[in-house]
């Protein structure tokens, strides 16, 4: 297998092109990036098997003709919201296989709806299979295969950063623009509508709502919205679903800090960029302080409610720890892991899916606690599948 990682040089693509060389049946990893000197860099390191090469993913005829060379292509490059269309659509055009970490909820629509062309030419794409979408929509999957019916699922991540983990938002490749894509998709999907569901219907409204849940064994915790894949395509799994949404936990001031930055965005007074300019300004990690430990909370999660045995249940699922490299890994190291599905292949599947429509949780999760640190043995090791009953 011959591998393409675009946005190869930025802090997704570096890990998934190391974790696609592991892979002994890969037999050539191309690190592409418009930064061709910081790719040339990453690739030496990675060894003989990897490569360079310069790529700008606006110049699409470059583009596809990089991607003939190539079974497989891995995608880091964002934002999605700019770049995710485009170089899907590159991909079918030249009938290679194709994964990404999109994380915006307004092309992940747009390339499902490329499923017939997908089809057509006989590939098969993975969309939004990182950290959050991507582990989160499995161990959705995973909190839910209990119930006999679903009425509720949320999906989510902490933005608290814990003492063994030190989580901290998704960065994407940044090599199309100087500022991080991280923070200028947190930001877009903090301001403006989001898509969620309510009420059995898909619905366009303001993000960073607050509600209270009931989280098996940690007890009562306040939950924060933001627009994400997850919500507009669980929902396509389980047509009996009234409500869907993706969610942030953490400190309440955080996120009242966080609506009074997307205010001045929705009032004209900011730029989204020039508030993602002010995220970065305002991201130095805090000093250790002799306070007493943070509450646990989960990194990434799934919580569900639904009907079992006739009885009302409450079910979640989260990782007990990241894999190596914390959030960085943790979005990019399941990109890598969809590589062995497409090595055996997918029973002859092709078209546009979404983590949960194509790939089997126990599988993928026992794939992915082999690369957890302090982890041993399979899936039950990284995954807590919980649930308590509710009140009558």
């Amino acid at each position: 297998m011959r591998v393409l990682v675009l946005g190869g040089a930025g802090e997704m693509g570096r890990i998934a092109a190391s974790e696609a060389a592991s892979y002994s049946f890969v037999e050539r990893v191309t690190v592409a990036d418009v930064k061709y000197g910081a790719a040339l860099a990453i690739s030496q390191t990675i060894g003989a098997r990897a490569e360079a090469a310069y790529c700008d993913v606006t110049d699409l005829s470059a583009l596809r003709e990089l991607m003939t060379a190539h079974d497989v292509v891995l995608n880091t490059v964002g934002p999605f919201y700019r770049f995710g269309l485009p170089i899907l659509k590159a991909a079918i055009a030249v009938g290679k296989n194709y994964a990404d970490i999109c994380d915006d909820w307004e092309p992940t629509l747009e390339m499902l709806n490329l499923n017939a062309e997908a089809r057509a030419s006989g590939i098969t794409a993975i969309i939004g299979i990182g950290a959050s979408p991507g582990i989160t929509n499995l161990l959705a999957m995973t909190a839910t295969s209990s119930l006999e019916q679903v009425d509720e699922i949320l999906t989510g991540w902490s933005i608290d950063v814990d003492e063994q983990t030190h989580p901290e938002p998704e960065r994407h490749s940044g090599s199309c623009d100087t500022l991080n894509a991280a923070n200028v998709h947190w930001l877009q999907q903090l301001t403006g509508k989001i898509r969620q569901l309510q009420d059995g219907k898909l619905r366009d409204v303001s993000p960073l709502q607050r509600r209270n849940i009931r989280y098996p064994w940690l007890g009562a915790m306040s939950a924060w919205t933001v627009g994400h894949p997850e919500a507009v395509t669980l929902p396509r799994i389980f047509p009996e679903l009234g409500s869907c949404a993706n969610v942030m936990i953490g400190k309440d001031e955080d996120f009242k800090e966080l609506k009074s930055l997307a205010t001045l965005v929705d009032t004209g007074i900011l730029s989204i960029e020039r508030a993602a300019r002010y995220l970065e300004e305002d991201s130095t990690p805090p000093k250790p302080t002799l306070v007493a430990p943070m509450p646990f909370r989960p990194q990434l999660f799934a919580w569900a409610k639904g009907i079992r045995d006739g009885r009302k249940i409450i079910t979640s699922a989260h990782l007990r720890t990241l894999p190596s490299g914390t959030m960085g890994g943790a979005t990019s190291i399941p990109l890598a892991l969809t590589l062995p599905f497409f090595a055996f292949g997918f029973d002859g599947r092709s078209g546009v899916f979404t983590p949960e429509e194509i790939l089997q949780p126990a599988a993928f999760f026992d794939e992915l606690s082999r690369r957890c640190a302090g982890v041993s043995g399979h899936n039950k090791s990284l995954v807590v599948h919980a649930q308590e009953y509710l009140e009558p």
